[in-house]
């Protein structure tokens, strides 16, 4: 895949327009994972509004949310404790992602 997801369906409180939501998140995060340095700022940034609007319909996608966010904050944390608790996230990701047949991975 090479470019992110740029339509959002309305979200509303239809739970599927919420899955479908995080789908296009995830798909955005993966789609980060093989960008530069230059350019997945903005698609991570994407796909945490994409999540946001799905927690926003249905709050059982709040984790999402949350997972994105901390892996955002975590970008310039170079410490060892930064990067295990980034790798632990990551992980997270993958298994929310994983819930909506999104795989996310780096390799």
């Amino acid at each position: 895949m090479t470019s992110s997801p740029t339509q959002i369906p309305a979200p509303g409180a239809d739970p599927a327009a919420a899955r479908a939501n995080v789908v296009l998140a995830c798909q955005a995060w993966q789609t980060s994972l093989s960008q530069d340095s230059s350019t997945f700022p903005a698609t991570q940034a994407q796909a945490l509004t994409i999540a946001q609007s799905a927690a926003a319909a249905d709050a059982q996608w709040q984790p999402v949310v949350v997972t994105m966010q901390l892996l955002i904050s975590l970008i310039p944390d170079t410490s060892a404790e930064g990067v295990a608790q980034g790798q632990k996230a990551f992980t997270g990701l993958g298994t929310e992602c994983g819930a909506v047949g999104v795989v996310v991975n780096a390799g």
